[in-house]
């Protein structure tokens, strides 16, 4: 078995004047909630093996703070250039490219994509995350190039605004 914690970034500012969305920084309050539910998952998600993020500025920033409350070396944080813009498919294939050494991964993206993944893993529909949103999930594989439409198990979604 797996399990995998699927992060939409925290809340975030609009795109200033001159500035593409992939600079867009977190908001106070989006800083406040990425540090809010990374505490609740360290109660029973602590010590993952791999933290991957789009490496758009919120979804950096969002995959820092949750780490540090995770006890993961932000250092350590694999920025996949991949689940910037990704589709479903993109963030799958992600997955399925794992080690399979990894048991617990983290994975911090963007909306449509990650809530979709979301709602391909357990084969039943989740509504659209909201921005600090975190679905923590058992898969039913040994091996994550075995990711599959409902090999997923939901086991906790949680969201600051809860």
């Amino acid at each position: 078995m797996k399990q995998v914690a699927l992060m939409r970034h925290a809340e975030a500012l609009p795109a200033g004047a001159g500035e593409y969305d992939y600079q867009r920084p977190l908001s106070e309050q989006g800083e406040c909630d990425a540090a809010l539910i990374g505490r609740r998952l360290a109660r029973n998600f602590r010590f993952p093996d791999a933290v991957l993020a789009s490496p758009a500025r919120r979804t950096r920033r969002t995959a820092e703070i949750v780490a540090a409350q995770l006890a993961f070396p932000p250092a350590d944080i694999q920025f996949e250039a991949r689940a910037y813009e990704a589709r479903i498919s993109d963030l799958c294939a992600l997955l399925q490219d794992l080690d399979d050494a990894l048991e617990r991964v983290v994975l911090v993206a963007h909306n449509p994509a990650i809530s979709g993944v979301c709602t391909y893993l357990l084969q039943e529909w989740v509504a659209d995350l909201p921005s600090g949103a975190c679905a923590q999930l058992t898969l039913d594989i040994e091996s994550w190039a075995e990711v599959q439409p409902g090999c997923g198990r939901l086991q906790n979604l949680d969201h600051p605004f809860r």
